[in-house]
């Protein structure tokens, strides 16, 4: 087999797309697809992993790992998903899916007249409060919409 043969051959399995997420999250990720679709979007989740195993942080729950020309994974800490309310683990899924799915970062933005974050993309979770003082904005501009 020559060079090319061979990086091709190398190359193909890794362009390919594989989906595979826990029963526990389904749901969850199922809500985010529905989710960009209200706001406009068109996202299709059809390349990550999320499953339960151990997190950089902790206190957030879960982690987003992406490594070029592999599948993204997301690492859900399982002490921490069975403490969290279903707000809670939406916005932490959302939050690691924005990273793995729509290849958003951080950003510390806030709101002037409440200091809630703008985004559930801010380093650390939003709370109840300022989710449920802005929970539409926040699905309005996590995939992109309106503002």
């Amino acid at each position: 087999m020559n060079r090319h043969a061979l990086f091709i051959a190398l190359l193909l399995p890794a362009c390919g797309h594989t989906l595979q997420v826990d029963p526990d999250f389904r749901a969850t990720v199922e809500d985010f697809e529905r989710t960009a679709a209200s706001v406009g979007a068109d996202v299709a989740v059809d390349d990550l992993v999320v499953e339960y195993g151990e997190t950089s942080n902790a206190a957030a729950g879960a982690t987003c790992y992406r490594r070029t020309m592999h599948t993204p994974r997301i690492a859900v800490d399982r002490g921490a998903w069975d403490a969290m309310t279903d707000a809670q683990k939406r916005e932490a899924l959302f939050h690691e899916m924005g990273h793995c799915v729509l290849n958003r970062e951080h950003t510390t933005e806030r709101y002037p007249q409440d200091n809630c974050p703008r985004s559930i993309m801010a380093p650390s979770p939003v709370g109840d409060w300022c989710r449920n003082a802005h929970g539409e904005e926040y699905d309005r501009e996590l995939f992109g919409g309106e503002k």
